[in-house]
């Protein structure tokens, strides 16, 4: 073993206190970098809070660049007159910078669409060509985001209520048909045997089909299918299916 001279000893312990302040500063330096960070959940996700809705979302896979956030138009003066619109990927980025984007923002948009093409599970979770062609849109934080599900709501409630004992618009499978209009022709439907989470539903000429739901005084949500591909035969899965999908993102609010 080489015997080190006591000054030589000295210098030793100089580098190495030197080096030990040097690592605990970068440690230090990398937690505060990380202190904006959003939460993570013990699957993966990552909690985004916007206005105190938390939305749990995958942080990677190829939704990160289709899933995306914006605003309205006439809410974004302040913005040079333009909405703005961001992927879950520049969310993930830039959480400091994102976070005062949302807390400038009146109301608040989430587009989450499947798309088929991708090899990976939607959202990590699901299989897509299962669910394809379902679009997600939740809103959030102004009057405005319930103003549109609130009013769908009236109406089925109403259209609800104006069945009658073996009233032959209820079919045996449990879900009522309304036509409104003539050209083009609506039809709204409503589950009245064993209302679901999701039990009312509009859909359109074109078979485009819209499911709209308000969850608290400032948080509504849709989501829209192809009709074609999603005959009225399967909707009650179909619907619990979607439901599963709403309870992995709206981790407070759907249960």
């Amino acid at each position: 073993m080489v015997k080190l001279s006591r000054r030589w000893r000295e210098v030793v312990v100089r580098r190495g206190l030197t080096l030990f302040v040097f690592l605990v500063a970068a440690l230090a330096g990398q937690s505060s970098a990380s202190a904006g960070d959003w939460q993570r959940l013990s699957d993966g996700r990552v909690v985004i809070d916007i206005k105190g809705v938390r939305l749990a979302l995958p942080e990677k896979g190829s939704d990160l660049r289709l899933i995306k956030f914006g605003s309205e138009e006439r809410e974004m003066a302040q913005f040079g007159g333009h909405a703005w619109e961001i992927t879950l990927e520049r969310v993930l980025e830039s959480p400091d910078e994102v976070r005062d984007l949302f807390s400038r923002s009146g109301m608040i948009h989430v587009h989450i669409p499947n798309v088929t093409d991708r090899s990976d599970l939607w959202l990590t979770k699901f299989n897509r060509w299962e669910l394809r062609t379902l679009q997600i849109g939740i809103f959030i934080g102004a009057t405005a985001a319930v103003a549109n599900c609130e009013e769908w709501e009236t109406d089925f409630s109403r259209l609800r209520a104006s069945l009658g004992a073996n009233d032959p618009r209820v079919a045996t499978d449990g879900w009522a048909e309304f036509v409104r209009g003539r050209s083009p022709v609506s039809r709204i439907y409503l589950q009245v045997q064993s209302p679901a989470f999701i039990s009312g539903l509009t859909c359109d000429a074109l078979r485009s089909c819209y499911a709209p739901k308000c969850l608290s005084s400032d948080v509504g949500f849709s989501y829209q299918f192809n009709e074609n591909v999603h005959g009225r035969t399967t909707w009650t899965a179909f619907n619990a299916k979607a439901t599963d999908v709403l309870k992995l993102v709206l981790i407070d609010l759907v249960k």
